[in-house]
């Protein structure tokens, strides 16, 4: 079937944007697949005709300002040259930047799938809608080959750069199978939108083209033929299959709280395929200067009013590492939080696929404290090699079951040092003070292990997991990615915490990988306080719930509430520490 297009948007010889139907553009982003694996009649495109296009001379779209000192830089290197736009207004409008007032509204309604992603993350507040959604779907079969599906993506907006931090958050996603696979490199699941990736946070992934800070809007735009304020660079999303199945695709993006200053989402053409693709390079292009003009505060332009919805304040968010803390506050892959205070040697993760197939266990032993429990040490086994941290007013650490000595660099100039290697991956680590210590496996790729230790308290957290290796993880951080809380059958739901920490203790079918034994050991189970007992103890602490919230002050959000709980169960404000 031949391409009916019609042009919205362009100049000749520039970036154009011409209109298509829902089967066009699917064509267009899979052409390299095999269309007899697309089901025609599952294609749709929902949202204003406008909203969709297929665009041509990408490159052209991020040539330089010339005239600007010094010129920005050339990103013609990554930028697609083709493929489909998506917008939450008139996908033709981005193809000329006109100081940032992009605001086509088309007063069409939002989309449930973003709705559940914004009130879920956004603000507290059930309000929060989605408007002008435009959304390209459809399914496919997996063949039995295929691993994982990918493909390659722009996300551009007028909401930048003046309304980073601010309510109109516009949110998109790429939908694989009920999951949203459009996340920041190096997260699992933190979305991409206008407030987790600019000129502030995740930069190195981040293209300013704002026209400047004076109020007139008569500052250079790096590059004046593409309409977004600020925009991405070339991201990759990447999801599992159901394979020799049928499975369900969405592109969606809406505006949020109104439909006032445009998103878009570009994706490459071809870019659909189930062969791995390389992440581009992420320096970022040099600092671009503005004129002369004095930097002021720049005024937005005003937007419409918003029928019976008032603004939540936006919340300040440290995302938590995933792991577990050392009073034990336990996190997910997905950084849902929750405590498990049985006393006993726990799997917190097993992956048998790590490292293509050498595999990977991480057990932390926990030890009672009055009436609550605390991880002690901690052992990760990589191959057939294993290292183990333990806290306490001396650490110790163990490779293989043979301690080690560790050096004083507190206050040296460069505290880090080679501690040990387990299966080819170094160890590092750094005396952050007399009470601190911070120990690092360095997995490649940016992916980490990172084990600390405040006076007895163990932690662990991880890096930038990626999917390759963990994708058969279980054990108290539940699935890779989501973080379900599954028993050892890969298929039951446990819901409990106690009944989900027991499940996962170490069984005594499975090899004891710390240097020694300690009761109690399966069969014998995990020594669990009552709730009863912990709120009354809780209730005795001598530390006040404000000497508490004072201690952990400067903890960020996301953990602040658990410090407070150790600092009351403890009795002691050095505990903040931790933190």
């Amino acid at each position: 079937m031949a391409l009916q297009l019609m042009k919205i948007g362009g100049v000749e010889g520039l970036m154009k944007v011409e209109s298509a139907g829902a089967l066009d553009l699917v064509r267009t982003i899979a052409s390299g697949l095999d269309w007899t694996l697309i089901d025609e009649k599952s294609i749709e495109l929902r949202g204003d005709a406008r909203c969709a296009g297929i665009f041509s001379n990408g490159t052209q779209a991020v040539t330089p300002n010339a005239s600007m000192t010094p010129t920005p830089a050339d990103l013609t290197s990554w930028f697609p040259e083709d493929g489909i736009v998506i917008s939450s207004g008139n996908a033709g409008n981005i193809t000329s930047n006109d100081n940032g007032s992009q605001k086509t509204c088309f007063n069409t309604t939002g989309d449930a799938v973003l709705d559940n992603i914004v009130q879920g993350l956004e603000v507290a507040t059930t309000n929060v809608v989605t408007l002008d959604a435009c959304v390209l779907s459809f399914s496919f079969t997996a063949p039995r080959d295929a691993d994982e599906l990918y493909f390659e993506y722009v996300f551009g907006s007028d909401e930048y750069e003046e309304f980073v931090g601010d309510v109109y958050n516009d949110y998109f996603a790429l939908v694989l199978n009920g999951e949203n696979i459009a996340v920041v490199p190096g997260t699992v699941d933190t979305q991409v939108a206008i407030n987790t990736m600019n000129q502030l946070t995740n930069k190195e992934y981040y293209i300013s083209n704002d026209p400047g800070n004076n109020t007139d809007h008569n500052d250079p735009i790096p590059y004046p033929h593409f309409a977004p304020d600020g925009f991405t660079k070339k991201l990759i999303a990447s999801g599992g299959l159901n394979v020799g199945t049928t499975n369900t695709l969405s592109f969606n993006i809406a505006d949020v709280w109104d439909c006032s200053f445009d998103s878009w989402v570009l994706i490459e053409a071809g870019s659909l395929t189930f062969n791995r693709i390389t992440m581009p390079p992420t320096t970022s292009p040099p600092t671009v200067s503005h004129s002369d003009v004095p930097t002021v505060s720049r005024t937005p332009a005003p937007r419409p009013p918003t029928v019976s919805r008032t603004p939540a304040p936006i919340v300040s968010r440290t995302p938590a590492p995933t792991g577990v803390e050392g009073d034990p506050h336990f996190r997910t892959w997905s950084g849902a939080a929750y405590d498990f205070h049985g006393v006993c040697d726990l799997v917190l993760i097993h992956s048998a696929g790590f490292g293509k197939g050498i595999g990977m266990d991480v057990h932390i032993r926990t030890e009672r404290m009055k009436m609550w429990s605390y991880v002690a040490s901690a052992v990760i086994r990589i191959g057939q090699d294993m290292f183990e941290v333990m806290g306490g007013n001396e650490v110790k650490v163990w490779t293989n079951g043979v301690e080690g000595e560790l050096q004083n660099t507190e206050g040296e100039k460069d505290g880090s040092y080679h501690v040990s290697t387990i299966s080819g991956h170094p160890i590092y680590m750094t005396r952050e003070s007399e009470k601190q210590d911070e120990f690092v496996i360095d997995l490649g790729n940016g992916e980490e292990i990172v084990i600390g230790t405040w006076h007895s308290f163990v932690r662990v957290s991880f890096k930038n997991a990626k999917k390759e290796n963990f994708k058969d993880s279980r054990g108290l951080m539940g699935s890779f990615p989501a973080g379900v809380k599954l028993a050892r059958d890969s298929s039951t739901k446990v819901e409990d915490v106690n009944t989900f920490g027991q499940e996962w203790q170490v069984l005594d079918s499975e090899p004891n990988l710390f240097h020694n034994i300690k009761s109690p050991q399966h069969p014998l189970k995990c020594e669990i306080p009552s709730h009863v007992e912990m709120r009354r103890r809780l209730g005795e602490s001598k530390i006040t719930t404000n000497q508490a919230e004072k201690a952990c002050a400067n903890v960020n959000e996301a953990e602040r509430d658990l410090c407070i709980f150790d600092v009351m169960a403890t009795n002691d404000e050095i505990t903040a520490g931790a933190y």
